[in-house]
């Protein structure tokens, strides 16, 4: 996403300042070459955005990995009483996981039937295989796809999907 990355990162920014209540715990992971958590769980919106702001593009697409890290983490991490959501953005295909499609598919799955109340699979871009392979992948598991042509538009997405 290295031409989408500010974009992406300042809707992170709207969406955590405008979409997201108090009551909602948020963790920030990335991915390139591995899937990786930036900021645990918190509810402490500097730490958040400190987080946000410091994602980089470089290397692959760990896809599966993301999927499956956000996934396990969310149920992990699931407390009662507090909204649990997981938003991923991707502008390709997965590129070197080391977890498989199924093993993505999965952990959502387990996410959704533990209570994670949505998670949202998010296509930036036009490359067409890319985006069928996110959207089977979001159907797969009974979870929400959203495309969206570049990045800007992603708040008013995501917003949408959330009802606000």
């Amino acid at each position: 996403m290295k031409n989408e990355l500010p974009s992406a990162k300042n809707s992170a920014l709207l969406v955590l300042n405008n979409a997201i209540s108090s009551n909602t715990n948020i963790a920030i992971n990335a991915f390139s070459n591995q899937a990786f958590e930036i900021s645990p769980y918190t509810s402490d919106a500097s730490k958040t955005k400190s987080a946000i702001n410091s994602i980089q593009s470089s290397g692959a697409t760990a896809l599966y990995d993301a999927i499956k890290l956000a996934g396990d983490s969310a149920v992990a991490h699931k407390t009662d009483g507090i909204k649990s959501i997981v938003i991923l953005y991707t502008d390709g295909q997965d590129r070197g996981s080391v977890h498989s499609k199924q093993n993505a598919i999965d952990a959502i799955s387990k996410a959704k039937a533990s209570q994670i109340d949505s998670v949202f699979l998010i296509f930036v871009g036009d490359d067409v295989d890319a985006k069928n392979d996110l959207e089977s992948l979001a159907n797969l598991a009974g979870r929400q796809f959203l495309q969206v042509s570049s990045s800007s538009e992603l708040e008013a997405a995501i917003k949408s999907a959330l009802g606000q």
